[in-house]
């Protein structure tokens, strides 16, 4: 509907002038490791996000939030619109989850359903593609967008048809959707999980999921101690975090 909250996204186009500068100091400043090349390769643009409703008139507010807004794509994949977005406010602050309540707010916020959605734009027109799909050596599944970008920044240009990275849309122990594990079918396929209690069960959740079908699934330990949540993840890592000394078996190679 019209007048749904989730439909108040006002994208912007990379061309215009300073949207490369804007998102380059947001990556630099608050998610290090992630290119705008990342970015842009996963699908996501500039846009702005309504603050709430004014409350004198009940009016949208447009243009106080500039966003990083990443596309997430359901069961359809790219035969359809995407079902969700994820944004980052560009500022590095916090958004408000919705209008009815602006108590809560959030880093990093869902607009609409993420349950069985994938993220990666360019990992998606690959896999579904089935001349490109022959070529492809590996796919990582990575907890969260933010760690799949980094990857993505990290891999050789050259590797980047062969190598992919893909995130689920839906938290570390959403359910793996019919539609994912077939994806992913006759692959083979690494999880990269955060080193907390959500991400050892949504990582196993994954591998149980994937095992039938694909052609090798492994999880890939990150060298940091397990917490109960906030654990480090693997943008920690490829960012050069040192809680524990890093055991190269455990952690095997990234491509």
């Amino acid at each position: 509907p019209q007048d749904d909250w989730r439909t108040k996204l006002q994208f912007q186009d990379w061309s215009a002038p300073g949207n490369d500068v804007i998102a380059s100091r947001w990556c630099s400043k608050f998610k290090q490791g992630v290119t705008v090349d990342a970015i842009k390769s996963s699908g996501g643009q500039l846009a702005y996000w309504p603050s709430g409703k004014d409350k004198k008139n009940s009016e949208i507010k447009r243009g106080k939030h500039q966003v990083v807004a990443l596309p997430a794509y359901g069961e359809w994949f790219l035969s359809a619109d995407p079902v969700a977005w994820i944004i980052w406010d560009l500022s590095g602050g916090e958004l408000e989850a919705g209008p009815k309540d602006h108590r809560i707010k959030r880093k990093m916020l869902s607009i609409g359903p993420t349950a069985g959605a994938t993220l990666n734009l360019s990992a998606l027109m690959i896999l579904l593609d089935d001349e490109s799909r022959k070529k492809v050596k590996l796919v990582y599944k990575v907890e969260g967008p933010a760690d799949m970008m980094v990857l993505m920044s990290v891999i050789p240009i050259e590797q980047r048809n062969e190598v992919l990275v893909i995130s689920g849309a839906g938290g570390a122990t959403a359910e793996v959707s019919i539609q994912q594990s077939k994806l992913l079918a006759g692959l083979n396929v690494a999880i990269v999980p955060d080193r907390d209690a959500a991400g050892v069960s949504g990582g196993l959740k994954w591998a149980k999921a994937l095992a039938p079908t694909c052609q090798s699934v492994r999880i890939i330990e990150l060298p940091f101690s397990e917490r109960d949540s906030h654990g480090l993840d693997l943008r920690d890592f490829l960012n050069g975090a040192t809680e524990a000394p890093v055991e190269i078996e455990k952690v095997g190679e990234l491509w």
